[in-house]
């Protein structure tokens, strides 16, 4: 026995996947990095300290961000993590919004938060040389068009820092 759909039931089932599927295309073109979007090079600058308490410190934290791409990048915010020695120093997301012009940097300054108390008793004794950091975390597009990982090694010779904090 052969059984029979009504005609308006294949017509609206269709509709519906023809509705879905350009709700994927839409959707889907919005938020989606270009391919052959390269991540921005950050560096860390430095910081100067906010906020001083006895668990948790709140620093400003001088970036460099550099648009590695041969088109702008439009950028709405970051969030990082910032590591010295390698253990986690620095937390801290902010609002950014800038457009970077194709190879070109800007210097941001946004909040950091950590706990130096923590920090210092996961150290070894230092030597007073240099300290390693790396930075890693997310550039936030504007636009909708998703997000990109960053990351960065760096050291920093603390000599070279005589009078003045990190």
């Amino acid at each position: 026995m052969r059984r029979v759909i009504p005609i308006r039931t294949r017509a609206a089932a269709g509709a519906h996947a023809v509705c879905v599927l350009g709700m994927l295309l839409v959707f889907g073109c919005t938020t989606a990095v270009k391919p052959d979007t390269l991540s921005p090079r950050i560096a860390f600058l430095g910081m100067l300290p906010v906020e001083i308490g006895l668990l948790e410190q709140t620093f400003q934290v001088r970036l460099r961000i550099e648009n590695p791409n041969g088109f702008p990048l439009p950028i709405k915010g970051l969030d990082y993590e910032l590591f010295v020695n390698g253990e986690q120093f620095l937390v801290g997301a902010a609002a950014v919004p800038t457009e970077i012009a194709p190879f070109e940097s800007v210097v941001v300054q946004l909040p950091g938060r950590g706990s130096i108390l923590e920090w210092i008793n996961s150290q070894e004794p230092w030597d007073g040389g240099s300290v390693s950091y790396r930075i890693t975390g997310h550039a936030h597009l504007a636009e909708g068009f998703g997000r990109i990982p960053f990351e960065r090694d760096g050291e920093i010779r603390l000599d070279s820092f005589a009078g003045t904090l990190i």
